[in-house]
């Protein structure tokens, strides 16, 4: 028995847009960041994948995308689920990353300039990249991205 999908009317909303890059993230291995979702193992709860009425009941967990916002995961190891996930600015998205695979210093926004020999770092916000100098020491760097971190977005990323 096939199952019948429920209308929805939401195919060219933004919010619609949304939980098709999210499902497309966690289950076509030829997607861009399917590496980054599921390629790692993040998993779309079972209420959102319903056939029936997955896209309905997103819509009602979720509601309408509010302007200028994306679907972000708080916990950016869990799955996709109402409790872990919120709409939220690119700047606060953005932040709210995973150490990329190339850091060397273990902290967001500080990266070695071997072309200078010191430590630069920098912060986004609002899709801009904001130098925030050069450094000679790890901790010195470390610790002005912290004290923007907390300027910028009211806590300091772990």
């Amino acid at each position: 028995m096939q199952v019948k999908r429920q209308k929805h009317g939401k195919y060219k909303t933004k919010t619609y847009a949304s939980y098709r890059a999210m499902i497309q993230r966690v289950t076509d291995e030829n997607h861009k960041s399917f590496e980054h979702s599921g390629g790692r193992g993040i998993q779309i709860c079972d209420r959102w994948l319903d056939p029936a009425n997955g896209v309905l009941n997103f819509f009602e967990d979720m509601g309408e995308r509010p302007e200028g916002t994306t679907l972000d995961r708080i916990d950016v190891n869990g799955d996709y689920f109402l409790e872990n996930c919120r709409w939220t600015t690119y700047s606060e998205q953005n932040f709210n990353q995973t150490l990329k695979a190339h850091n060397t210093s273990g902290k967001t926004g500080v990266s070695w300039c071997s072309e200078r020999g010191k430590w630069e770092v920098y912060i986004s916000k609002e899709k801009k990249r904001i130098s925030l100098g050069r450094y000679d020491s790890l901790e010195e760097a470390i610790k002005v991205r912290q004290e923007a971190e907390l300027q910028y977005y009211g806590y300091i990323k772990e």
